[in-house]
This record gives structure tokens, C-alpha cells and sequence, in this order.
């Protein structure tokens, strides 16, 4: 760049000042709109088919959003007493009261199907004749046992020292529902007017409807996101809580989305306030140690102070989720967008010593122009290749990953703009008299600072000697060529140390585990971390899992055939996975319908065998209930005999001493002899006798056991049931009478996806082998949405990888017009990449979308070195055909420098290992890792292959033409 075009540019250095700071001024307004929000839902693309399976399974049965509260006595006591469940009655009855609530389970909050005065219905566990006498609490602790399916760590935990509550939010308020209306009707009339006839009434009606977009939009940012909304509902819910628990002596926890994304909020505050100080205070630091002076410290934390305002409040303008990989940025840019002001204010200072006589004005901005002139294609270039670094991300689907790429390369290209423009304009500005201050300082030292440094001389003077008269750059490159020697400084030793590289890299990528689980990011001593950890352990788990299965037809759940697969299939995921707590679904409530219409006695029972099924153990309506006049015709008659008749008979007999061991004994090897509980004992022993209808806690598919002759008519009896229970399954089917399909809530103890992934495959091929023909099954929910995360980032890894080492390939071959210094300059990032895996999976740090991201930095960071050294060997070979001697040369000029980039981008990042997080501790030491390998590369598998090579890029040009 000529320097006349610079004069030119520079005429007016205020102007640019002003600018940058009113440009910094405009985007930093808007920091005060930046939403902290972490959520599982903000970071899930929204056009996936699992987010869209999502809202279409909430829209159909309710939300899938919830808040988990526990309540335990501190005593260790029972929690069954009234004092406790007045405690939770107050809460669940202020809770239901709030709008953002849609439904609530607690224990008086929760059906219980039951016969009660004659009649089968789904009433309140917790009826409304309670009182609180000690025999309304025996009958709470005998329906809790009764429906332990239903209750046993969902509403207590196993020793009854703790309740638990699940409060159901509207995962969207109704500005938000509104606006997708419109947004969908506004699409669909844009598709209407490209082949309307008569466009003005339709465009018209897009223009009303553009208008009413824009209304709530603005309601929607008045009123905050739906993740800021459901941070007031916890709120709320918390207060209410500890109003309600206040002198109870109760331990009180919770979990759930909502509450992961508080925690991280408050997690990311802390952060955001302690690390950024600090990572100014280590480039400060590593600033007055190269320069020594104030504006040496200052112009280059200026520049990225205000590249980083300005890109962070983009973020603010434009509406973007300041999430968890966001708070990378500041530090990143810190850390490294620093590096070109320090280009710059080098080649500026060592102008300013190269004059010669008095300074003037003209001399001075002569400096500022040729040290500018000197460094800018440099610094250009660096910039450029860390940029393409991080822009690789932004072929990702996460839209947290998404929005790093894009406002990082942001803010590296501010950092790189300001400090072409924004320090040369200061520098303008400053006394030009003032600009050799620092050498004459000198003379103004005390004696005692005088002596310190006449001390320091001869230290420095000793060291060389020590160092046989080599100056400190002659050594350190000595060394480094050193240890080029001894890794790779011949053809066996570089083949040699490829290979152990790729081995090592390899083994560590057998072991590399992937995992999107967001509570992997909190630390296990966080009291968050705890809490949900606990509640695993006590409870039927903190982590849900949703199926949904759908017919063909309206009416195709009711069937027995599936309805007995489905049951089947639960009690197979349940017995091969110990992390599944708890499995509801439909199917539950059939088994306990059906248990409770064949209590023996409850129904009027005939002392005669007849297939009459009027006089045998079941109801009057039982002959309508097994037919359907209107769709089926009715198969014939069998004889049956109601087997309550012998177990009503049998309960009502006395027993002998061996009649009753014989039952025990029958039971004790029904349930598994040796290897039985007490709890399968019982079970097996009651329904021998079918005691409270127990032998009946099944799905109807038997009809040996019910007055039918086909399945088919069983599938009425169970379509009957749904109407005693019409209004309580609306969760779990989605249409009272005629379901087509059901949802299924597996509740999970674990938080692993890759456990989550294993589970929905078993699901799926149960269901794809014993399901009847016609018949479907998706999984949803959050543990569904982490385990899709996962592909997510192994494909958007792959892509952004492959993106970023074609780019370095290209931008060195352009460079060096040359494809194989292209393939050459991309070798030691890809080894670097690989060791990067390598040590995650011997560290047992999972793969997520945070720590995703260190590819791309190893990239955009590393590539300077591989450039670096590369244009000085270049340079050194020029002047010689001695490859040894451009070898040490080029280590001499530019090994330290490459080091010391190093080191300095190393600790930047290193601060990020006194994050809250341990993801975030994770980036700060891998990025650590891999600029030490990435330089540690670049300076010993180039110049091998470099050395042994002499590629003819690296060659003068006249050279080549005479070879």
C-alpha cells in the first residue's frame, strides 16, 4: 500500500476517532437488550423434524415443559402427615393460579381411578373428605401402594420422606402463539397472490397482516422471550414455595428447564464479570512486557475492547440469544484479536528507533505511514485466516454455533480494521516529541534504577557468555532447531513421528465420547448439579423421554393387540435400562380401570356357573360393552365362567396351615424364587387370590378371562372404559373416545445422550418387530432433542472442518501459488486437530457444541504459525541454497515470535479455567493444548518436509528456471 494513499486516508485522523467511538457508542446502546438465555429450545433449530415433533406432540397433549419441585422433611421423618400436605395443598392450589401454568401433579393434585359409590371414576388421590384424621392418612398410604405404577416416585420417594410436584408451563405465551399464526397466514397469502387474479384485496390482507406482525413483535419484546417469561414463572413459583415451606423445616429443591436456564444465567454473570478483567489484566501484562509503555499497553486492548462492544452489540441490535458459547466471545477477542495492534505498534516502534537526528512532525508520521505500510498484508493476511477459522462454524444447524462463527469473525475483522485505522489515527495525534520519551527516560533514572539495570546488563552479559556469545534469539532458535532434530530432522524420525501422532490420535478417537447433555456444563458441586443429582437418585429422574404412537385410524389405540405390545414393550426398556425411573402412558390407566371393574365382590356376583354374563362377576353393562351393535357384529356365545365367582369364594374361605404355605410357596417361586423381593412376593401372592382386583392389573387381551370370543370385542370393552375416564387421559391419547394416538412419558435417572440414543433405538425396533402392522413410533422430548444434537454436531464438525482446511489450503496456495504448499501448510493443523481429539478422549472430555468449537479456533489461530514460519523460510532460502543454515535462520527470527503468540493466545484462554462451568474450563485449557501443538507443529513437520523436500515454491524464482 502506497504511502501517498495512506497520507490521503489519514488526512483527517479525528474523523476516524470519532467515528470508531460513535460507531462503538450506537452498538454498545444496545448491550441493555442482550437476552441471556440457555435453554435446550433456543439452542435446537427450529425447522429440524424433532423440534417440529415437539410442538405438534405439545399442541396435541400438553406441554412438555416443566418445573420439579421436592419437598423433604429434614428430619428424615414421614412426610405423609397434615402439616405437609396442607404445605403442598397451599402451594399447588397458588400455583394453579398463576396463567403461565397449564397443569400441576402433586400428591392433592393428581388422579386416582377408583370405584366409588357403585360407580368407576378418576377422582383426586387426596378425596374431598379428607380431614387430615389418622384414617385419612391410611388411606392415602394405601392408594400410594395400591397404584404403585402410578405414584412410587413420581408424587413420594421410596421411604416416604419426600413429595414431589411437577408443574406443567405453557411452553409459549399467546403473544408468541399469535405471532406464528400470522406469520404462517402471512406465508400462505404471499404463495395466494403470486396466482391471484384480482391481487388487491389479498394484498390488502397481507399488508393487515404484516401490520398485526409488527404489533406483536413489539409486545413480544416489551413483554420478554418465552425463556424470559418462564424465568418470571420461577420466580414466582419460588416464592410462593418459600412462603408456603417457611417454618416447616423442609429441604427444598428444584429442577427442570426453566431452572437449568436460571442457573446458567446467573452462572454466566459471574463469569462475564470476574473473566473478562482478568483476561484484560494477562494481554495487559503480556502488552507492557513487549512495549513498556502506555500506549503500547493501551492502543491494542483499545482495539478489541471496541471491536468487541461493537460486535457483542450487534448481537443486542439484531435480537440475537447471548447463550453460553457467546460469553466466548469477549475472551476470544481479547485474547486473540489483540495480536494485530501488537503487529502494528512493532513495526511503528521500530520506525521510530531507526530515526536518525531530531524527530519533526514530518519524520514522525513518516514512521507511523512506513511501519503501516510494512505489516498491513501481513496483518491483513492473519486476520483473514483466523477469520476463516471461525466462519467455518457457520455451516452448523445450532444457532448458538451459528451466531459465534458469524459475531467472532466480526469481531476479528473489527479487531483487524481498528488496528489498521483506529491506532495509526491515534498515533497521529500524539506529541511527536513525546515519541522518543521512552529511550530518554533513560537518563532520568535514579541511581538506584540505574544500578538495578547495570546489574541486569550484566546478567543479560553473563547469559551470553554462559550461552557461548549467542545473542537470546540466536539461542532460543538454536533450541528450537534442536528439537526440530531430534522429532523430525530426518526421513524416519518425521515418518516415525507422523505415525505416533496418528496413533495416538486414533486410540483417543475410540474413546472420544459425544454428549449434548446441557448439565454436563455445571460442575458436580454446584448446588444446581447436586439437586438434580439427588433427585435422580430419590426419584423417577429429572430427565424425560417421550413416545408417540400413532394408527391409522381413529379408534386404532384402543386395540388390544397393540395396546398389549405397548405394555410389553415398557416392561422390556424398564427391566434392560436401570436408569429408566418411571414409565406412564395409556396403558396404565387401562390396567388400573380394568383392575378396579374386577374387584372380587365390588360387582354382584351369581353362585351359579353361567355364561350369562349379567349374573357373573362383571356389571350389567358388560354384554354392550363387548359388542358394538352399530360397527361389529357380535361373534357368537361361549361359555364362560367368571373366575371372580372362585376368587370371591376363595377369599371369603378359611385355610389350612398347608393350603396357606402352598400359596406362599407358589407365589415365592412365581416370582422368582431365590432371586424374588418381598414387594414380588406379595404381588404374586395377591393375585393368586386376585386380591383388589390385582390378577386383573393387566391390559384385556386374554379372553379366557373375560365373557368375549374375540379380541376384537375386547378392543369395545377397553373403548368403553375411556368413558369413565373422559377428561383424564388428555395427556396421554389425544381424543377421549375414538384415540388415534398416545404418548408415552419415560422418565430417566440419567442425563447421558448417548444412554437417551439407546434407549429410543430399542423402542424403535420393539416396536418395528412387535407392534401390529400400521402402526408407528417417534420419540420427543428433551432427552430425544440432545440425543438429535449429537448428529447435529458430528455433522456440522465434519462440514466445518472440511471447510476450514480447504480454505487454509487455499489461502496458503494462493499465497505461495502453489498447491502442494497448500497441502503442506494444512498437515500440521490437521495433526493438530487429531491431538485435540485425542486428548478429549483420553480426558474423558465429551465432544458437545461448546468444546466443538476448538477445531476451528486450532484453525484460525494456528494457521499464523504455519504462515509465519513458512514466509520466513521463503524469505531465508533466498539468500542461500544451505537448507541448514535457512533452517536456523528462520527458527532465529521467527520461532520466538511464534512461541510467544503461543503463549499469549494460551493464557487469554487459560482464564476461562475460572469459569463457573467445566465445559468452559475444558476450552481454556484445550485451546491452551492446541496452540501449543499447532506451533510445536508448524516448527517441526513443515521443516522436515521442508528440508527433506525443497519444494521448488520455496526456491527463488530464477532458481527454478535455471533447474
Amino acid at each position: 500500500m502506497k504511502k501517498k494513499f495512506l497520507k490521503t486516508f489519514f488526512r483527517y485522523p479525528w474523523a476516524i476517532i470519532v467515528a470508531t467511538l460513535l460507531l462503538t457508542g450506537f452498538f454498545g446502546f444496545f448491550l441493555k437488550n442482550l437476552a441471556l438465555e440457555n435453554s435446550l429450545r433456543s439452542f435446537f433449530p427450529q425447522k429440524d423434524t424433532s423440534y417440529d415433533l415437539l410442538t405438534k406432540t405439545e399442541d396435541e397433549f400438553g406441554s412438555m415443559l416443566s418445573i420439579g419441585i421436592t419437598l423433604e422433611t429434614k428430619s428424615g421423618t414421614t412426610i405423609l402427615t397434615p402439616e405437609y400436605i396442607d404445605v403442598v395443598r397451599k402451594i399447588t392450589d397458588r400455583t394453579l393460579e398463576l396463567p403461565e401454568v397449564e397443569d400441576i401433579d402433586s400428591v392433592t393434585h393428581i388422579d386416582y381411578v377408583c370405584d366409588e359409590n357403585g360407580s368407576i371414576s378418576a377422582t383426586q388421590l387426596i378425596p374431598d373428605t379428607y380431614t387430615g384424621t389418622d384414617e385419612d392418612i391410611f388411606q392415602l398410604k394405601s392408594r400410594l401402594a395400591e397404584w404403585h405404577d402410578m405414584y412410587n416416585r413420581v408424587i413420594v420417594n421410596d421411604d416416604s420422606t419426600g413429595f414431589q410436584m411437577q408443574i406443567s408451563l405453557r411452553p409459549k405465551s399467546d403473544e408468541t402463539l399469535s405471532l406464528e399464526e400470522n406469520q404462517a397466514k402471512l406465508a400462505e397469502l404471499t404463495e395466494q397472490a403470486k396466482t391471484a387474479d384480482n391481487k388487491t384485496e389479498i394484498n390488502a390482507e397481507i399488508a393487515k397482516t404484516k401490520s398485526n406482525i409488527k404489533e406483536i413483535k413489539a409486545q413480544v419484546r416489551k413483554l420478554g422471550t418465552d425463556i424470559m417469561r418462564q424465568q418470571k414463572v420461577l420466580a414466582k413459583v419460588k416464592q410462593i414455595v418459600n412462603e408456603e415451606t417457611d417454618g416447616h423445616h423442609l429441604n427444598v429443591k428444584f429442577v427442570g428447564e426453566p431452572v437449568l436456564s436460571e442457573e446458567s444465567k446467573q452462572f454466566m454473570i459471574s463469569d462475564l464479570l470476574v473473566l473478562i478483567p482478568l483476561v484484560i489484566v494477562v494481554v495487559l501484562l503480556s502488552l507492557y512486557m513487549s512495549f513498556k509503555t502506555v500506549t503500547g499497553m493501551l492502543l491494542p486492548l483499545c482495539t478489541v475492547l471496541l471491536s468487541t462492544i461493537i460486535s457483542v452489540g450487534m448481537m443486542g441490535f439484531f435480537g440475537i440469544t447471548f447463550t453460553l458459547i457467546s460469553s466466548v466471545i469477549p475472551v476470544s477477542l481479547i485474547a486473540v484479536g489483540s495480536a494485530y495492534g501488537i503487529h502494528v505498534l512493532s513495526h511503528y516502534y521500530i520506525a521510530i528507533n531507526s530515526v536518525e537526528g531530531e524527530m519533526t512532525r514530518e519524520k514522525y508520521e513518516d514512521c507511523v505511514f512506513s511501519g503501516l505500510n510494512e505489516v498491513i498484508v501481513a496483518v491483513f493476511l492473519a486476520g483473514i485466516t483466523t477469520i476463516v477459522g471461525f466462519v467455518s462454524l457457520i455451516t452448523s444447524p445450532l444457532g448458538p454455533l451459528h451466531s459465534f462463527a458469524v459475531f467472532t469473525a466480526v469481531g476479528v475483522s473489527l479487531s483487524l480494521l481498528l488496528s489498521i485505522t483506529f491506532i495509526p489515527a491515534v498515533l497521529l495525534l500524539k506529541d511527536y516529541r513525546k515519541a522518543v520519551k521512552r529511550e530518554r527516560n533513560i537518563d532520568k533514572l535514579t541511581a538506584k534504577v540505574k544500578a538495578k539495570m547495570e546489574k541486569a546488563k550484566r546478567r543479560l552479559e553473563l547469559a551470553k557468555i554462559q550461552r557461548g556469545g549467542k545473542t537470546e534469539a540466536e539461542a532460543s532458535g538454536d533450541t528450537l532447531y534442536s528439537i526440530y532434530k531430534f522429532f523430525c530432522g530426518s526421513v524416519p524420525r518425521l515418518v516415525l513421528t507422523s505415525i505416533i501422532i496418528i496413533v495416538l490420535s486414533f486410540t483417543g478417537l475410540k474413546v472420544l465420547k459425544i454428549d449434548t447433555a446441557l448439565i454436563n456444563y455445571f460442575p458436580k458441586n454446584c448446588d444446581f448439579r447436586k439437586d438434580v443429582d439427588h433427585i435422580d437418585q430419590q426419584y423417577a429422574g429429572s430427565n424425560c423421554l417421550f413416545f408417540v404412537i400413532q394408527g391409522q385410524e381413529k379408534g386404532d389405540i384402543s386395540n388390544p393387540e397393540l395396546l398389549k405390545a405397548v405394555d410389553n414393550m415398557e416392561h422390556y426398556l424398564a427391566a434392560n435400562h436401570e436408569n429408566i425411573g418411571k414409565i406412564v402412558s395409556f396403558t396404565t390407566f387401562i390396567k388400573r380401570i380394568n383392575q378396579v371393574w374386577h374387584v372380587p365382590g365390588a360387582q354382584p356376583v351369581s353362585s351359579s356357573e353361567s355364561s350369562d354374563s349379567s349374573s357373573s362377576g362383571f356389571s350389567d353393562g358388560w354384554d354392550d360393552w363387548g359388542t358394538d351393535d352399530s360397527e361389529t357384529q357380535t361373534s357368537p356365545a361361549k361359555d364362560f365362567v367368571d373366575p371372580n365367582i372362585a376368587y370371591s369364594e376363595q377369599l371369603e374361605t378359611s385355610m389350612t396351615t398347608k393350603e396357606i404355605l402352598e400359596l406362599f410357596h407358589k407365589a415365592y417361586v412365581e416370582a422368582g424364587g431365590q432371586y424374588a423381593s418381598v414387594e414380588d412376593i406379595v404381588n404374586q401372592l395377591m393375585k393368586q387370590v386376585n386380591y383388589n382386583g390385582t390378577a386383573y392389573y393387566e391390559i384385556p387381551y386374554d379372553t379366557s378371562k373375560y365373557p368375549v370370543a374375540t379380541r376384537e370385542e375386547l378392543k369395545n370393552v377397553v373403548e368403553n372404559y375411556l368413558t369413565l375416564l373422559s377428561g383424564s387421559l388428555d395427556r396421554f391419547i389425544d381424543d377421549d373416545m375414538n384415540p388415534k394416538e398416545m404418548r408415552i412419558t419415560c422418565q430417566l435417572r440419567s442425563h447421558s445422550s448417548e444412554e437417551s440414543g439407546i434407549i429410543i433405538a430399542d423402542a424403535k425396533n420393539y416396536a418395528a418387530e412387535h407392534f401390529p402392522e400400521g402402526y408407528t413410533l417417534e420419540a420427543t422430548g428433551s432427552a430425544q432433542m440432545e440425543h438429535r444434537m449429537t448428529s447435529m454436531i458430528v455433522s456440522s464438525q465434519i462440514t466445518s472442518l472440511a471447510l476450514s482446511l480447504f480454505s487454509v489450503f487455499l489461502i496458503i496456495a494462493i499465497s505461495f501459488r502453489s498447491c502442494w504448499a497448500g497441502l503442506l501448510g494444512a498437515i500440521p493443523l490437521a495433526f493438530s486437530i487429531l491431538l485435540n481429539y485425542m486428548t478429549m478422549g483420553f480426558c474423558e472430555i465429551n465432544l458437545d457444541f461448546i468444546t466443538s468449537i476448538i477445531a476451528s479456533v486450532a484453525v484460525g489461530v494456528g494457521i499464523d504459525y504455519t504462515i509465519h514460519f513458512m514466509t520466513t523460510y521463503r524469505e531465508e532460502r533466498a539468500k542461500t541454497d544451505n537448507v541448514v543454515e535457512v533452517l536456523k535462520e528462520t527458527f532465529r527470527k521467527s520461532g520466538r515470535g511464534i512461541l510467544t503468540n503461543a503463549l499469549a493466545v494460551g493464557l487469554g484462554f487459560l482464564v476461562l479455567t475460572l469459569s463457573k462451568f467445566i465445559v468452559l474450563r475444558y476450552i481454556g485449557i484445550l485451546v491452551a493444548i492446541v496452540m501449543f501443538t499447532s506451533s510445536f507443529l508448524a516448527m517441526t513437520i513443515i521443516p522436515g518436509i521442508l528440508n527433506l523436500t525443497d519444494p521448488k515454491f520455496m526456491r527463488p524464482k530464477e532458481k527454478n528456471e535455471n533447474k
